[in-house]
């Protein structure tokens, strides 16, 4: 199983947000979290873990990858195209 953000949410406010790793919450963000911060936990959970992006996905972590921490890699290069990331959100 993958590093995943889960919560919960009631008239557009979010209530509860969680990263769980294999249905177990390892870590709550907290209401004050800017969601950016609680996308680059996620991310590094993948790390700390040693956890490979799942193939589905992979594009869409490179591009986060390389907007919200800066790591402008060669593969993100490679990797991060419009069309890719447009068609792993459709999945």
């Amino acid at each position: 199983m993958f590093p995943r953000l889960v919560g919960s949410w009631s008239g557009g406010e979010v209530d509860s947000l969680y990263i769980v790793i294999e249905g177990k919450k390892t870590f709550t963000i907290t209401p004050n979290m800017a969601i950016t911060t609680a996308i680059a936990l996620l991310i590094g959970t993948y790390y700390i873990f040693n956890i490979e992006y799942p193939a589905a996905g992979r594009s869409t972590y490179t591009f986060l990858e390389a907007v919200l921490l800066g790591k402008d890699t060669e593969e993100a290069r490679k990797r991060v195209t419009i069309q890719k990331l447009l068609s792993d959100l459709a999945h």
